[in-house]
């Protein structure tokens, strides 16, 4: 299950991993029910399932609160304990529940310092900077990520390290600091390993597209957008593919001679797919650039309707960048 999920094909990965806990539930072997609960609840995350994992890790993490060997590593890289309550924390981000989210990613931190290991320390400042992108947080996003790249390259840990560049990209483009961004983009993407691992490809491509839109060079976001679509549809990455459809929306309606019906379509295609995963803070974004797209456009009722929408949505789960977006867009 796990390799299927590494290679890009988290739906067979999770196939397998469902099979092989359904086993270890007949045979009451909670040591390797553990073991296949953490991996699927990974899977999940590979796929952008983060309402399952929210569902599914506290039964793991209850499990192993029972058992007392929960400070071992379980047959798994790293001390799985703390790694899986920040990867619980970081799913709750996903889908909106801040406060929870960054109790949990704490909890996660003091237990991976008590532990010591440096690639689980790495893992548990990975997670907790991730749990922030989704809130507009990129300050937060950026210190979180750094400190776990700094336990990533004192292990050698590339293929894991790639994917937090991209994410720190991602951070620093929240930030506006679109040099920044672009710069461990290229960082990510000129360095090279052995590990076959093409999943999460995408997340650089949406971290340099992104930072490309904010200095107003449209026709390489537009490239950028297109490449992490493409490789999110390919690895069935489906919040990635979400986000990339909002992002090549947002672009189309940017450019000279606009469709907007084009972009309309591309933003409400991710829109569908942030709203099955139940990603709120994600798709109140999607809202918010639905807005924007109709002001441009002259569709008034339209663009207030989705500007409501997104401000309910950025209020109730305490998005304050977000808020202060609109505040700046309607003066």
């Amino acid at each position: 299950g796990m390799f299927y999920s590494s290679r890009g094909d988290a739906p067979l990965g999770m196939k397998f991993q469902k099979d092989a806990f359904e086993a270890a539930e007949k045979l009451k072997d909670s040591e390797i029910m553990i073991q296949i609960g953490a991996n699927l609840c990974f899977s999940y995350d590979f796929a952008g399932e983060y309402r399952k994992i929210v569902q599914a890790a506290p039964k793991v993490i209850a499990l192993l609160e029972k058992t007392p060997k929960k400070f071992e590593f379980f047959d798994t890289p790293v001390d799985l304990y703390p790694v899986l309550i920040a990867l619980y924390g970081h799913a709750l981000g996903y889908v909106g529940e801040f406060a929870q989210a960054e109790k949990e990613c704490e909890r996660a931190l003091i237990l991976a310092q008590q532990g010591g290991n440096p690639y689980s320390w790495g893992w548990v400042e990975f997670m907790y900077g991730c749990q922030y992108l989704p809130k507009g947080d990129g300050r937060n996003a950026v210190k979180h990520l750094h400190n776990s790249t700094g336990y990533f390259e004192k292990v050698g840990a590339l293929a894991v390290l790639k994917v937090a560049w991209s994410l720190l990209a991602s951070g620093y483009s929240l930030l506006g600091e679109s040099d920044n961004a672009l710069e461990y983009f290229r960082t990510m993407h000129e360095v090279q390993t052995d590990i076959e691992s093409p999943g999460f490809l995408s997340l650089g491509h949406l971290a340099s597209s992104s930072a490309y839109l904010n200095s107003g060079n449209l026709d390489e976001a537009k490239v950028h957008a297109e490449k992490a679509l493409n490789l999110a549809q390919t690895h069935h990455e489906r919040y990635c593919e979400g986000s990339s459809w909002l992002l090549l929306g947002r672009i189309m309606g940017k450019m000279e001679g606009a469709k907007i019906e084009k972009a309309e379509e591309c933003m409400l295609n991710g829109m569908k797919i942030l709203d099955e995963l139940e990603t709120k803070p994600a798709y109140a974004v999607g809202c918010l650039n639905l807005a924007e797209l109709y002001m441009r456009a002259g569709r008034k009722e339209k663009a207030l309707e989705n500007l409501r929408k997104s401000q309910e949505m950025f209020s109730q789960m305490g998005m304050d960048q977000w808020l202060e977006r609109i505040k700046n867009l309607v003066g």
